[in-house]
């Protein structure tokens, strides 16, 4: 339930906005370091860092979430701006989980339901 939170309110609490400008965005699927323009989201007792920082409605690539600690808590693909999956580890476990999204909303029989968020809509 916690792990579901932070990967909600991380992708929640991202703003909407110009994107940055790579050749190929799919190639942020593959980051394993934290790009020092990633951006830190302070929120309560853990920061989040983002990489790319902002999504735009046209974005299509993924956005990596990690611990301010480096831990890469999860990968999102992004299609036009909305969230298509998410893979993702829990923190201290370290077991992986998969979520996919239509519209938004969690598809449950595609998807480890008891980690994922359920609904990504503001």
């Amino acid at each position: 339930m916690r792990t579901q939170k932070l990967i909600a309110l991380s992708l929640l609490l991202h703003p909407l906005a110009s994107p940055v400008a790579l050749a190929d965005n799919m190639q942020n699927c593959d980051l394993q370091t934290i790009p020092k323009e990633a951006k830190r989201l302070p929120t309560h007792g853990v920061d989040f860092l983002h990489y790319p920082p902002l999504i735009e409605s046209s974005y299509t690539g993924c956005q990596i979430t990690w611990l301010e600690d480096g831990y890469k808590l999860s990968t999102a693909y992004f299609r036009n701006g909305k969230v298509v999956w998410l893979k993702g580890q829990e923190p201290n476990s370290k077991k992986s989980f998969y979520c996919a999204f239509e519209n938004g909303v969690l598809v449950k029989e595609k998807s480890d339901v008891a980690k994922c968020p359920e609904n990504l809509n503001p």
